[in-house]
């Protein structure tokens, strides 16, 4: 049997030419369509894909701030100074801490009589409790001088002592003046030495068997210690 013309002769045995026919144009058919979807899936990627840099569009340069900009950049950055700046905060500088004063003057004019002593029993409290303080006899509204400068810390009314006055000396150093009456001083106050602070007034309530008095202690670093010690000859 003689091959169809124009076709190879694919089919050397017995098949009809309807046949050889009908097999050759399935097979053309699933080429064409194998080639269909392969181009289909190369659009599908080519779409897919992204732009290239180069084709986002760009917005359009100013060419007259260009060289200003360029000359920026170029510039060589100016050297940070080495010393500290002026507006830079500093800590201030803390005060100097005040000296304790080594002596104190009499807290009375002349020279008062003791009528109690320091470390004497205080029969003020029912227990062993020892006397902080120098109590002088004294009249109503007699003048009650600062022993030292100062500066009025404490202005209350003590239980035990009555009116009280508190003075602070620096380094440590308090003075403290008991059994007042009127306060010539404020609060806070800066106060000199021999200055009049106070009149001396009735006695506390548990110290009327003194009589009126000035009860004059004295304290360094929170401990009481005797005023005598720190007394000017």
């Amino acid at each position: 049997m003689k091959p169809t013309r124009g076709l190879p002769n694919l089919w050397p045995g017995g098949l009809s030419q309807e046949r050889r026919m009908a097999l050759t144009a399935t097979v053309l058919l699933f080429v064409l369509l194998g080639g269909m979807a392969v181009y289909q899936q190369i659009t599908l990627r080519n779409q897919a894909a992204p732009e290239s840099p180069g084709a986002v569009d760009q917005p359009p340069v100013n060419s007259a701030a260009a060289p200003a900009e360029s000359a920026a950049v170029e510039s060589p950055t100016a050297e940070a100074p080495t010393g500290p700046s002026p507006l830079e905060d500093t800590e201030p500088a803390e005060p100097a801490a005040a000296q304790r004063p080594d002596r104190l003057s009499s807290p009375l004019s002349g020279s008062p009589l003791i009528v109690k002593a320091y470390g004497s029993l205080d029969q003020a409290y029912s227990d062993y409790r020892l006397y902080g303080a120098v109590a002088y006899a004294a009249k109503l509204e007699q003048p009650v001088m600062a022993a030292a400068k100062g500066k009025v810390v404490a202005l209350e009314e003590d239980p035990v002592e009555g009116t009280t006055l508190v003075l602070d000396h620096g380094g440590g150093m308090l003075s403290r003046y008991a059994g007042l009456g009127e306060l010539l001083v404020d609060l806070d106050a800066e106060v000199e030495a021999g200055e009049t602070i106070a009149e001396v007034g009735p006695p506390g309530p548990l110290r009327s068997a003194l009589g009126s008095h000035l009860a004059f202690a004295v304290w360094v670093d929170d401990a009481p210690v005797d005023p005598v010690l720190y007394l000017k000859d």
